[in-house]
């Protein structure tokens, strides 16, 4: 990302990420890039895109749902009859991926410091690291996390807005 910025085919960019992000002379904050370059490394499958916890839940419900149609199967037989299986219910992956996790980060962090969401950096800065979205993607990431998991929305936004606050201080 660094050398792509240099190279001058980005001087806009370069100028939002390096030295003039928010207007005032301030650089992008570091975590953004960091935290884009980790959900491009999620959606590459360079990195698990689901935490263990999910994973470990969503093993737990698969086998539970297989005991529970094992248990009626053997009761229909038992009985000597046809019985159709429950419709599978819950939810079979969790409701945030860790790239929809990262690309919030990045877009509320973002939005902290500059005070505007500036999708048209974001989506360049992904573009240079590899993942070819438009604005509607980080929209629609942000929007979902917001929608089902309303508790890890608030954490990165406050984190966002402590994060602005510190990097003024110092």
């Amino acid at each position: 990302m660094a050398q792509e910025l240099l190279s001058g085919k980005h001087s806009d960019l370069e100028r939002f990420v390096n030295r003039d992000s928010d207007g005032l002379g301030h650089p992008l904050p570091e975590d953004v890039c960091r935290s884009f370059g980790f959900a491009v490394a999620c959606a590459n499958d360079l990195i698990p895109d689901y935490n263990q916890d999910v994973l470990v839940e969503q093993r737990e419900a698969r086998r539970k749902r297989k005991v529970e149609r094992q248990r009626i199967n053997r009761a229909a037989k038992r009985n000597n009859v046809s019985l159709a299986l429950p419709k599978v219910e819950g939810k079979h992956l969790s409701p945030h991926r860790n790239s929809t996790t990262y690309l919030a980060t990045g877009a509320l962090i973002t939005r902290h410091w500059t005070g505007n969401w500036h999708y048209r950096e974001q989506v360049e800065i992904l573009r240079i690291m590899g993942l070819n979205k438009n604005a509607d993607f980080i929209r629609d990431r942000i929007d979902y996390l917001r929608d089902h998991n309303r508790a890890m929305f608030d954490m990165i936004q406050s984190r966002a807005a402590a994060m602005k606050r510190a990097l003024l201080n110092v």
